[in-house]
Formats: structure tokens, C-alpha cells, sequence
């Protein structure tokens, strides 16, 4: 399950470039794309794949082997891990949404991409809680 956490290492690398004003640049779009297919390769594929090894374990080869108290945790198992994967699944959509935008940016002064830079500014004051690089949002910290 750690093999997830390799996308992350694009996510951040994102805030950062948003951090410093960069998202205009060709390095946030292969970024973006980066993000994208490690997403795809290591959530949602990797998780397929150990979704049906759970089953075929718990419920193919092991389901007469186990006791009622092992059925039920294996049960549990399932059903967290098919709700990871719908909430990935849906995680990726926004993903691969993002990524097209970024691959594709309207000509620089249009309203398009005036537009577009607004909706940045916003998902960046989401993703962050707050411009933390303010004073004002500095003093309330400390």
C-alpha cells in the first residue's frame, strides 16, 4: 500500500509551484501530467489488482478456512477498500480534468485565461487553508 503514496510526491511538488506563482509555465504542465499517470498507475491500477488478489484470497481459496470473526473482518476489509477505490476513482476524474486543462491553456491575455488564473488563485487558497505567506495570516498562527 505504500506504492500510493508515489503521487504524492507530484501533488507537492504542485503546491509548491503554485506557491511560487508558476503555474504558467511548462514544468507545472508536465508536473500536472506526471501526477496524472503516477495517480492512474499506482491507485488505480496497483489497487485493482490487489482488490482481486482480497477476493480471490478471502473468497475463493480461504472462505471455508475461516471462522465467523475472520469472515466478518475479511467482509470489512472488502468493503473499506472498494470505498477507497471509489473515492480514487473519483479523485482521478478531477485529475485527469486538471491535467487537460494545463496541457491545453488558452493564449496568455485572453479572457479565457484570465479566467482560468482566477480559478487557480481560488483552488490554491482551498488546497492551502489560507495564503499562509500573508502577514496577517502569519500573525494569527503565532
Amino acid at each position: 500500500m505504500l506504492f500510493n503514496e508515489v503521487s504524492t510526491f507530484f501533488l507537492n511538488y504542485r503546491i509548491f509551484l503554485l506557491d511560487y506563482k508558476l503555474n504558467n509555465t511548462k514544468v507545472y504542465s508536465i508536473n500536472a501530467l506526471c501526477f496524472a499517470i503516477s495517480f492512474f498507475v499506482f491507485r488505480i491500477l496497483l489497487n485493482f489488482f490487489l482488490l482481486f488478489y482480497i477476493i480471490r484470497l478471502l473468497f475463493l481459496v480461504r472462505v471455508l478456512e475461516l471462522s465467523s470473526a475472520g469472515l466478518i473482518c475479511g467482509i470489512i476489509l472488502l468493503v473499506m477498500f472498494c470505498s477507497l477505490m471509489v473515492l480514487n476513482l473519483i479523485w482521478f476524474k478531477g485529475i485527469v480534468a486538471h491535467a487537460k486543462r494545463n496541457m491545453n491553456p488558452p493564449p496568455q491575455g485572453s479572457d479565457e485565461e484570465k479566467k482560468r488564473l482566477a480559478e487557480m488563485d481560488e483552488s490554491t487558497v482551498t488546497i492551502n487553508s489560507g495564503n499562509y505567506n500573508s502577514k496577517e495570516n502569519y500573525n494569527s498562527f503565532t
